[in-house]
């Protein structure tokens, strides 16, 4: 949120077991919905928002995913990334 918040160019890309944050319903006991988290992204300037459509089935199966983000794949994001001037991975 905060690179929104400096006017610099980015993309948020859920891969691998992130793509666990995406899955609509969840109703953590101690913390604030996920979803209500996600959902908040596009009012900080956080609008290109994917997920790694090659990973899907093998992290999350046919679980139902957040729609706030858009699939993008695997050779889509290796391009992303070699074209990108920094990378922050979490």
């Amino acid at each position: 949120m905060s690179l929104a918040l400096f006017d610099v160019e980015h993309r948020i890309v859920f891969f691998e077991s992130g793509l666990t944050w995406l899955i609509k319903n969840q109703d953590p006991a101690v913390q604030k919905s996920l979803e209500k988290q996600l959902n908040a992204l596009p009012i900080y300037g956080c609008d290109d928002i994917y997920y790694c459509v090659d990973h899907r089935a093998h992290i999350v199966g046919n679980a139902e995913l957040n729609d706030i983000a858009d699939p993008v794949t695997a050779d889509q994001l290796g391009q992303w990334m070699r074209a990108a001037k920094q990378v922050e991975v979490f």
